[in-house]
């Protein structure tokens, strides 16, 4: 038994043609399944959790959406060792995807998934917040400062709905991350890595930890990030003028920016930030909260996907 969780919002609707495309091979195949269409933001999550206790032993749960969806689908998941997971990606900027080496094509991405030559266990992150705010787990990336900003302003953008249409999803954040860059406030900020090393930090332009290699439909802010390591990758970048930001932008998509100065890319298993002023905080490119404290960390446990 599959159970499908489909976001057909996803990729400006694109998800509706390929999850027919799924369903026409599933039944074509007479391979049992169920369907579970979400209605609503954060809907994935319940239909996760919903799953995980209505069915005993493994659950093979497979996700049809972009990262978003993934985000969603993971924070309902109980316990890891209960589940396989599979993603069927709708266009072609999952991070996710990308970094899992899972092909676009959704019929090839579902003989993987029900034909699998083998598995890999995958490290997940979680966002921590110290007032209170339910923690939130992430399967790419978790960020804050200007990186938060360009999610933020990307999910509410009518541009980016009708560059998705037309598949120009790296475009989206690249234009709407310079327009931020002129926007965004650097803070000062006080890190702790690994709980012991401490040090202040300021105009701080974005920190962000890194589960896989890139975020933002394709920005490599982590090159060398490994996804099975038990680490995060942090990125750092603060001390630049707002026009050498503007100039840094093709080299995080192409993942040259490691050595410029005011940028550290370093490995850790736990990043805190605290901030002078109340920072907004996303998970895979989802707004999780606001805080002036908060902490990223990455998860003991693995959990097993079809790749």
């Amino acid at each position: 038994m599959y159970h499908f969780i489909v976001n057909l919002r996803s990729r400006a609707g694109r998800a509706e043609k390929v999850w027919k495309t799924v369903q026409a091979e599933l039944d074509a195949r007479e391979i049992e399944y169920k369907a579970y269409i979400t209605k609503y933001s954060g809907h994935a999550t319940k239909l996760a959790d919903m799953i995980c206790c209505e069915y005993d032993g493994l659950k093979n749960i497979v996700m049809v959406g972009s990262d978003g969806t993934v985000n969603e689908v993971i924070n309902g998941l109980h316990p890891y060792s209960e589940v396989l997971l599979g993603f069927i990606p709708v266009g072609k900027g999952n991070d996710l995807a990308r970094g899992m080496g899972i092909p676009s094509d959704p019929v090839e991405a579902l003989n993987r998934i029900i034909e699998p030559k083998r598995y890999q266990y995958v490290d997940h992150g979680v966002l921590n917040f110290y007032d209170g705010t339910k923690p939130r787990r992430f399967a790419v990336s978790a960020g804050m400062g200007l990186d938060a900003a360009v999610c933020s302003a990307a999910s509410h953008s009518a541009f980016k709905l009708a560059l998705n249409r037309i598949g120009f999803d790296k475009l989206v954040y690249a234009v709407i991350g310079i327009k931020q860059i002129f926007r965004y406030k650097p803070v000062d900020v006080e890190i702790l890595v690994d709980g012991i090393k401490k040090r202040r930090i300021g105009n701080m332009i974005f920190a962000v930890a890194m589960i896989q290699k890139t975020e933002g439909s394709g920005h490599r802010l982590a090159p060398k990030a490994d996804n099975a390591d038990g680490k995060l990758t942090v990125c750092l970048i603060h001390d630049i003028s707002r026009f050498r930001i503007a100039l840094l932008t093709p080299l995080l998509l192409m993942g040259k920016h490691t050595k410029i100065r005011g940028v550290e890319v370093f490995d850790c298993t736990s990043l805190e930030i605290t901030a002078a002023g109340k920072e907004a905080v996303h998970t895979d490119g989802e707004i999780a909260g606001r805080d002036t404290h908060f902490r990223f960390a990455c998860l003991p446990e693995r959990i097993r996907m079809f790749v």
